[in-house]
């Protein structure tokens, strides 16, 4: 095929289990796991991984910023504009126009 798709969405809710986020704890570390391995299964095809029907809230963000996710997603663009200006190294050392 002519066209390839360089994003991989994928429902949280079909993938991972958020309930501790819901609450701000972090992710179980085998729920962790499985998101690492996703993320690493998903870049060795060169391509990006987007979960949807995540929790909106700093915590989750934090766990998928720290997972080195593609594509944050998110209904709070604004709430999420401002943690990454505050939080993410890459959009921190790129120069300012």
């Amino acid at each position: 095929s002519r066209f390839s798709f360089r994003v991989l969405v994928l429902a949280w809710l079909c993938h991972l289990s958020h309930s501790s986020l819901i609450h701000n704890r972090l992710i179980p570390p085998a729920e962790d796991q499985k998101l690492r391995q996703s993320v690493s299964n998903v870049r060795v095809q060169k391509r990006r991984l987007r979960f949807y029907a995540t929790p909106d809230n700093l915590p989750m963000w934090r766990e998928l910023l720290a997972a080195d996710l593609g594509l944050i997603n998110t209904d709070d663009l604004a709430s999420l504009q401002q943690f990454l200006l505050k939080e993410d190294p890459l959009v921190n050392a790129s120069p300012r126009k």
